[in-house]
């Protein structure tokens, strides 16, 4: 949690500093995260120990009761009926070295047909750092967002999963 236990800041040192206008924006801050309007985060790893760093960061960052955690993978993280503002965002593994690169194409292409499949209505991000398996996903970004993680040139990718269409005979009933 950067930043949250600290009691000084560079920004307060300025003359346009205001400590009553600071007071009260993490006032209103603070009440929004009390009580977030019509919102729900849901975060799954098949991996117990991510899940309890994560479970640990949130509480240090006053969120934790705000965020549903799940220890699986991501294929069964359950992802409530969307009416197009929802987000789903996903760190895949991105292999570093090239050995790793061939076994994770069959992930990325799950990560596709998940998104298709259980995602629709929502927008779909996947962060990765290796560019080659940005082809194994099977839908063409809306955007590809450069950053770097550390030394690693990565992406993030947008998605807008759209809801299928209903068959005609479903349209008639």
């Amino acid at each position: 949690s950067p930043g949250l236990l600290r009691t000084k800041y560079a920004y307060q040192f300025l003359k346009s500093y205001d400590e009553k206008e600071e007071t009260a924006i993490k006032e209103t801050l603070a009440s929004e995260v009390q009580d977030p309007p019509n919102l729900t985060i849901i975060a799954s790893d098949h991996d117990p120990r991510a899940i309890q760093a994560s479970k640990m960061n949130a509480e240090k960052a006053g969120v934790a009761h705000c965020i549903q955690f799940e220890v699986v993978d991501f294929k069964d993280t359950m992802v409530p009926e969307s009416d197009g503002d929802g987000v789903v965002l996903i760190n895949a593994e991105y292999g570093e070295q090239l050995g790793e690169i061939q076994p994770l194409k069959k992930i990325y292409h799950d990560i596709g047909q998940w998104f298709k499949q259980r995602c629709q209505g929502y927008t779909g991000y996947l962060f990765t750092g290796t560019p080659e398996l940005m082809k194994s996903v099977g839908l063409k970004p809306d955007e590809k967002v450069p950053f770097l993680n550390a030394k690693i040139e990565c992406r993030l990718l947008k998605y807008t999963i759209y809801k299928k269409k209903m068959e005609i005979s479903e349209q008639v009933e």
